[in-house]
C-alpha cells in the first residue's frame, strides 16, 4: 500500500512555491513570481479540498504585490 501524506504535508510543495515567489518579488522579479503563483493555482485546481488555502494565498499575490513585513514595519510601504 503506498504511503500518502496528510492534508498539511501534501500542501508543503505549493507553500514552498508561494514563499519562493515572494522572495523573487522582493528581489524585483515580479514576472518570474507570477509564473510560480500561476503554477500554484493550476496545481491547486487538481484537488481543491486539499489545496484550497494555498490557492487562495496564491491568487491574493497574483492580484496584489507581496509586501515584506520589514517594509511595513519600517514605513517603506
Amino acid at each position: 500500500m503506498p504511503l500518502s501524506g496528510t492534508r498539511e504535508t501534501e500542501s508543503y510543495k505549493l507553500w514552498s512555491l508561494i514563499r519562493y515567489a515572494n522572495i523573487l518579488e522582493m528581489e524585483g522579479k515580479r514576472d518570474e513570481a507570477l509564473v510560480l503563483l500561476q503554477r500554484v493555482v493550476a496545481e491547486g485546481k487538481k484537488d481543491p479540498l486539499i489545496f484550497e488555502r494555498t490557492t487562495i494565498e496564491a491568487r491574493k499575490y497574483l492580484i496584489e504585490n507581496f509586501i515584506s513585513h520589514k517594509d511595513i514595519w519600517y514605513g517603506a510601504y
